[in-house]
């Protein structure tokens, strides 16, 4: 080989490399619920290979243009107990609501995330679809997959056989404190009302589940 080939080769796949990284896409996760909570968030990323120490957290809308709606939804057996009670979802619906929550890079952190989320679905959603909270910036991820995670069919509503635990709950809306009050009053009032609350804090010592 002369020379001019071998330097020629050497270009060409120099190019493929730094091509397959410019385009490479990032993944992001679009959290709702519990993994607005940052100590909530954070017990199921170190448990990943993702060794950024600074995450990027951005709390964003997802607009009603996407038709979701944040419910309350029973997963039945809640982890062996026998017992079934009702955490946050969002699903599809024919009166949708923007929702806020939180969006953050996953690269890495899919696996421990999906098993986290075991009892939902994990989908992509459109860039088009999300905003940031702030009026004064905008979100630009043309280069991302986008991902969030919606109920399972055939999931059930809250319900007096099928409480919300007040530690859950609790969780959730101290991750949307640490963002404000504007951020808090967004949460709660673009999500479906806690209606049927169990207080026995015993059976939810976990601040790990769903969303």
């Amino acid at each position: 080989m002369d020379v001019k080939t071998k330097a020629r080769k050497v270009s060409k796949s120099k190019y493929k490399k730094e091509s397959k990284s410019k385009y490479k896409k990032e993944n992001y996760l679009l959290g709702y619920g519990s993994l607005i909570n940052k100590i909530s968030r954070n017990l199921t990323m170190k448990k990943s290979k993702n060794k950024r120490r600074k995450q990027k957290i951005i709390p964003v809308i997802l607009s009603k243009n996407a038709k979701y709606k944040r419910v309350w939804k029973c997963l039945r057996n809640y982890k062996n107990s026998n017992k079934n009670y009702s955490f946050l979802s969002i699903q599809k619906s024919i009166n949708p609501t923007n929702i806020n929550g939180v969006l953050f890079q996953i690269d890495g952190s899919i696996g421990e995330l999906d098993k986290r989320e075991k009892n939902y679905n994990r989908v992509l959603v459109s860039e088009k679809h999300i905003k940031s909270f702030d009026k004064n910036k905008s979100i630009k991820m043309p280069n991302a997959n986008i991902y969030t995670y919606v109920s399972k069919k055939n999931q059930k509503k809250q319900s007096t056989k099928c409480p919300i635990v007040k530690k859950y709950l609790d969780i959730v809306q101290e991750g949307c404190d640490y963002y404000g009050k504007d951020f808090y009053d967004y949460f709660n009032k673009t999500t479906e009302n806690p209606k049927y609350i169990f207080k026995n804090d015993k059976i939810y010592t976990n601040c790990t589940q769903p969303k």
